[in-house]
């Protein structure tokens, strides 16, 4: 054993113990806090430092029994110190490139939400829910960004696969909600343009067949494009850039009743919340443009279901109810909005109004009623006889 260098042997094993440890430090905190990683690291690097103390036992036990000429010994230990650079190296470089990058860390995850359809024709839920949860708990900007890409290859993997039928992406889209409903800053333009671009993919996919489960993600990508979009909205200190890409919302769910006509009710009611909310914040240019869309939907369908109708007929009242320039452009707009039934306005406006009432949507079904008010015929005053 007088060959051995003890020193090289202790730093070999400390570089073993190190890496991994440094790793952990360095490690993105949400990652670390959804995947449970470190119980995998320790267990992996016990596993190897077990290896590298079992090849130092083998090499001593040959050096004193098996090799007789000293002239062949110190070649034990040159091969000894091979083996164990040999494990600690590919022990460190697996630990690196594993656990070690971010980007890694995701891009394994989103291959093992992918390898669910192969089996199962539905992406694997339990990874799924991880890759969420992460997201949730990223800084907005560069590090959701990342999160966001990879739900956008799950989207269009999904979404061309052969087994897809339509109701795979439920938990996906609602996850992208959470993901940037959860601490919207005003850094984060860039990742509602990322989710505007999964959102129209799915709003744009077609199923072949599939039964009842035919709109189920469509329909939620409409529910979630109103509900980012309103976060946009209800965020004063967005950039301006930020009316371009609340434009692609709309134009997204104008654009899905031609692809889908039955989700037309869903994406009048999405148009409506999001309309009503920009009129809130004086977000004017996209309350009218949320408007002119719904307007040329309903025409575009007559005969049209009441729901639709009630909707733009819910918006109308919000602009009515704004007075001033916003009630005079809706004066534009009656002789259109009246040309949609044929039943008489103030029918169909008290139709609407009770929908609204029905379904606790007060504030609409007030603003319903005193439109209702202003638009009732004044009677004609008498004559006073001479």
């Amino acid at each position: 054993m007088e060959y051995i260098s003890f020193d090289v042997v202790v730093s070999l094993l400390l570089f073993l113990v190190g890496v991994p440890v440094l790793v952990l430090q360095f490690m993105s905190p949400e990652i670390r806090n959804v995947l449970k990683v470190e119980r995998r690291i320790i267990r992996v690097t016990v596993l190897y430092l077990a290896l590298c103390i079992l090849i130092i036992i083998v090499a001593i036990f040959i050096e004193e029994n098996l090799v007789d000429l000293d002239v062949n010994k110190p070649w034990v230990w040159v091969y000894m110190y091979a083996a164990l650079f040999a494990v600690v190296g590919f022990s460190s470089v697996m630990v690196l490139s594993k656990y070690g990058f971010r980007e890694n860390v995701i891009k394994k995850l989103t291959q093992e939400v992918i390898r669910g359809l192969a089996r199962t024709g539905k992406p694997n839920e339990e990874r799924l829910r991880e890759l969420v949860e992460i997201g949730k708990q990223s800084d907005p900007g560069p590090d959701r960004e990342m999160i966001l890409e990879s739900m956008n290859t799950l989207v269009t993997v999904i979404c061309k696969h052969e087994k897809y039928r339509g109701d795979s992406l439920e938990n996906l889209i609602i996850g992208i909600v959470h993901v940037l409903a959860t601490r919207p800053t005003v850094e984060d333009t860039r990742n509602y343009q990322t989710a505007a671009g999964i959102l129209t993919t799915v709003l744009s996919s077609k199923v072949q067949n599939g039964g009842e489960a035919k709109y189920v993600d469509q329909f939620h990508a409409v529910n979630a494009m109103s509900t980012l979009g309103q976060t946009m909205l209800a965020q004063d200190g967005f950039s301006t850039e930020a009316d371009y890409i609340l434009m692609d919302y709309e134009e997204a769910l104008g654009l899905v009743v031609s692809v889908h006509p039955d989700l037309l009710p869903d994406v009048t009611q999405a148009l409506l919340c999001m309309g009503s909310v920009a009129l809130l914040h004086k977000r004017y240019l996209f309350a009218v443009a949320t408007l002119e869309r719904m307007l040329t939907l309903v025409e575009a369908n007559i005969p049209v279901a009441s729901k639709p109708l009630s909707d733009l007929l819910g918006l109308t009242a919000h602009f009515w109810a704004a007075a001033g320039s916003s009630k005079e452009f809706i004066d534009t707009r009656i002789e259109r909005i009246t040309r949609l039934s044929s039943r008489k306005l103030p029918g169909v406006i008290e139709q609407a109004r009770q929908r609204f009432q029905i379904t606790m949507q007060f504030d609409t079904a007030d603003k319903l009623a005193q439109m209702a008010k202003d638009l009732k015929p004044k009677p004609t005053p008498r004559r006073k006889k001479k």
